[in-house]
């Protein structure tokens, strides 16, 4: 059964939890970068590349349908610049559950990096190896038209997000908090290099305190529906 180990984040102030935010009308990428630094924590990548060794932490199971793990990076507060403002924990019966927590800044949307390049919790960049679409079970008290699942291609200052002008109401009406809505992200052209494999974005008014959204048997796949995992680059 294949598992990824989730980050333990450790805050000296009163909260340890983990969350990130970006405005949808920043001018930069929202690609997770303005966190804290996850690079000395063991993220548990595992064979597909982790973290630098460190913290450690919790186990899930079924997160993803294919590979044997990645990186996984909550966005940070732009205020601080190192404030979680999304819980990562275990699904309650498999994948994980993304929670918008209290945070520094006057935001309230959330974003969680499940599968990061370097500068956003991974030593390096990924690899799409040329998947198309992403295969995914979901569930939540978040709001669909506010929620988007994306990728972002290139690194460094040549960033493109490819997907977020869909939100997930394109795929499924309403979410369960119970029923599993099984969805398939389509026109996902993944590169060479890659800032981010997956970031699940919930916007502002789509996610208020304490909502959230979990995920598991998450599949990259070809146009025909064949899985491709993506690899870190060395």
């Amino acid at each position: 059964m294949k598992k990824v180990n989730l980050i333990k984040a450790v805050l000296a102030a009163a909260l340890c939890v983990f969350f990130a935010a970006a405005c949808q009308n920043d001018a930069v990428v929202d690609d997770g970068s303005h966190q804290r630094d996850y690079s000395k924590i063991d993220t548990g990548g595992g064979d597909s590349g982790g973290g630098s060794g460190g913290g450690g932490g919790a186990s899930a199971t079924g997160l993803y349908a294919k590979a044997d793990g990645f990186d996984i990076a909550p966005w940070g507060s732009w205020k601080t610049d190192t404030d979680p403002i999304a819980e990562v924990s275990n699904g309650a019966d498999g994948g994980v559950r993304l929670t918008s927590i209290p945070r520094s800044d006057e935001g309230t949307y959330m974003g969680v990096n499940l599968a990061p390049g370097s500068g956003s919790g991974a030593n390096a960049d990924l690899n799409g190896n040329g998947f198309k679409q992403i295969k995914c079970k979901l569930r939540g008290t978040v709001k669909p038209a506010e929620t988007y699942l994306y990728i972002i291609n290139g690194a460094g200052n040549s960033k493109v997000e490819v997907g977020k002008d869909k939100s997930l109401s394109n795929y499924v009406t309403n979410f369960s908090e119970t029923t599993w809505s099984e969805v398939i992200i389509t026109g996902l052209n993944s590169t060479a290099a890659m800032s981010a494999g997956l970031i699940v974005f919930a916007d502002n008014g789509g996610c208020n305190i304490g909502d959230w959204i979990e995920i598991k048997e998450i599949d990259w796949q070809d146009a025909s529906g064949n899985s491709v995992i993506p690899t870190y680059n060395n």
